[in-house]
């Protein structure tokens, strides 16, 4: 027995390796066909301040660990902060004047240019989300060995490494892998804690909430949601005898907040000073004390007080204050100003495999089932739906990647529905159709390479970007200026979102495309302009009238108006 344990033990981990290898290797050819993305300019200039100066001060709304992790590749090559070139990146085509906290996209696009290295600097970057797709996928493998089985975790990985949404975001220079494997690990610790409850167990769910919070400050939403939720389910399943247990753990709760806030202050290199002294903070307290006068005056008196990593409550406000005003979305035809409700359910309905969705499903149903019901498996199961119920409230409708959480968790449910047909009384007829479901997902995954981001299922039919721009961000500019090179065009009308320095693209002649009057020659507009900005105010209608000649990847028209 025990030879066949090591046996299986050994087979899993190669099994785990396999697919981790694999899934990283999906990812290379993105680093050198797609540009850059809109955000991640800014996420790598705000991670190289954390190393090159010892300082945090850029968006502090966006905590430093996913950042430092896309800024190493760069600063171990040698890049750094470059002053002068940031300042001309500043002032170069379309780029706008930069409040102080936005100034990192300036200086992570002018690292991103250094010694015309674009394409190694950026890969470099990019290179700094793996180690997060490593310890999610590694996750998914514990969490079903624990609470379900090892053949539901090999499966689950399989899928999770097949997702072209996982793989879209696990190829950029962003912090939403980061925010989805440390996520994810605090969700295991904490069950493991609740299971065991060891102070060792303690200290590590310490640390796993301190990566959390120094991933994204959204964690704090999923994490506390979710932790409510499986509490008031276990007391629930598990009566009075297991409530008054809970009494008992103060002291261990005291070891959990401790660890958390030492590795969190860490990680903002212990600072400690007052607010009134973080980058933007006079444009807090002027919104603050718009809105109430009294309490402006009681936060002016507070902010001048130090305190430790001051940087994490702005950042808190500054998120709160965002999601308050909103973020303009598009969905169906429509324009918003603060998102909808249903933004979420819509974007994971249309840019996840059918197939996946449906064997997600399944394994939540077979745990319903009162044969395979158990409190840990449960929790797998209430879990997304949390996320997602997080995710609904939200104003800040920008794409799938703000959602990404619920991905290792669903992988795990669709694993262990493979797992589950294959023991199944009707196993010949539920085992070969959970696996052609899975089957379709690698399909998809494969039929959408390299391009993960712009992949929409079969529902969304054959005009996505009539549903949603979300998978516009950028990363078609390169082979937009591949493009215009050779149909020999001498200047472009151009209107893309990109962060890009233009003029180093390998574009000719650039003029911007005019909302409402017609230009001839060669016009290119991305659907985030094309599709938002005729939702919005009915800008570029014009455009309507003509047919493009060509779709630049997925997310660029470009046109040739006589």
């Amino acid at each position: 027995m025990g030879i066949g344990l090591s046996r299986l033990n050994l087979l899993t981990a190669g099994g785990t390796a396999l697919l981790i290898a694999l899934g990283i290797a999906r990812l290379v050819p993105a680093y050198s066909s797609l540009s850059q993305t809109y955000d991640e300019p800014s996420h790598i200039g705000g991670g190289m301040e954390w190393l090159d100066k010892g300082v945090y001060t850029y968006e502090a709304k966006h905590p430093p660990l996913g950042r430092i992790a896309v800024a190493l590749g760069p600063y171990l090559a040698g890049r750094r902060i470059d002053p002068v070139a940031a300042e001309r990146v500043k002032n170069g085509p379309f780029h706008i004047s930069r409040t102080e906290q936005e100034l990192a996209w300036d200086e992570g696009s002018a690292i991103l240019y250094s010694d015309g290295h674009y394409w190694r600097n950026l890969t470099l970057a990019r290179l700094g989300s793996v180690p997060f797709l490593v310890l999610t996928c590694i996750g998914i493998v514990l969490w079903a060995r624990r609470w379900f089985s090892a053949g539901a975790g090999l499966w689950g990985l399989l899928l999770f490494v097949s997702l072209p949404p996982v793989l879209g975001v696990a190829g950029q220079a962003l912090t939403d892998m980061a925010c989805t494997a440390t996520v994810f690990l605090a969700l295991y610790e904490f069950l493991r804690w609740l299971e065991d409850g060891q102070t060792r167990r303690s200290a590590v769910l310490g640390v796993a909430l301190g990566l959390a919070l120094l991933s994204k400050l959204s964690s704090i939403a999923f994490l506390g949601a979710c932790f409510g939720v499986a509490l008031i389910y276990f007391a629930w399943v598990a009566g009075r005898g297991w409530r008054s247990g809970l009494h008992g753990c103060w002291r261990r709760l005291c070891v959990v907040a401790g660890v958390a806030l030492i590795l969190t202050w860490a990680g903002y290199r212990f600072s400690f000073h007052p607010m009134s002294a973080e980058p933007g903070y006079a444009k807090t307290l002027a919104r603050v004390s718009e809105t109430n006068p009294r309490a402006g005056r009681v936060l002016d008196r507070l902010s001048r007080i130090p305190l430790p990593m001051p940087e994490l409550p702005h950042g808190i406000y500054m998120l709160e204050h965002h999601n308050a005003t909103g973020h303009e979305s598009y969905l169906f035809g429509q324009y918003r100003s603060e998102g909808s409700w249903y933004f979420f359910p819509v974007i994971v309905a249309i840019k996840t495999p059918i197939g996946f969705l449906l064997l997600a499903f399944l394994g939540a149903a077979a745990i319903v089932s009162r044969s395979d019901r158990s409190r840990w498996r449960c929790a797998t199961a209430l879990f997304p739906l949390t996320i997602l119920a997080v995710c609904m409230a939200s104003h800040i409708n920008i794409g799938v990647r703000h959602i990404l959480p619920i991905y290792p968790l669903l992988a795990i449910l669709a694993g262990h529905a493979i797992s589950v047909s294959f023991r199944s009384r009707a196993k010949w007829v539920l085992g070969p159709a959970a696996v052609l479901l899975a089957g379709s997902v690698v399909l998809s995954s494969w039929m959408a390479h390299p391009d993960y981001m712009e992949y929409f299922n079969q529902l969304a039919g054959s005009h996505p970007e009539r549903i949603t721009v979300e998978a516009d961000a950028g990363q078609d500019l390169h082979r937009l200026s591949q493009a215009l090179r050779s149909l020999g065009a001498e200047q472009v009308a151009l209107r893309i979102l990109s962060s890009a320095e233009l003029d180093k693209e390998g574009l000719p002649p650039i003029s911007e495309v005019p909302q409402f009057r017609k230009v001839s020659g060669f016009v290119a507009i991305s659907d985030w302009y094309f599709e938002m900005g005729y939702a919005h105010d009915k800008s570029f209608g014009w455009l309507r009238e003509y047919t493009p000649i060509q779709r630049v990847g997925k997310t660029i028209s470009l046109y040739r108006i006589p």
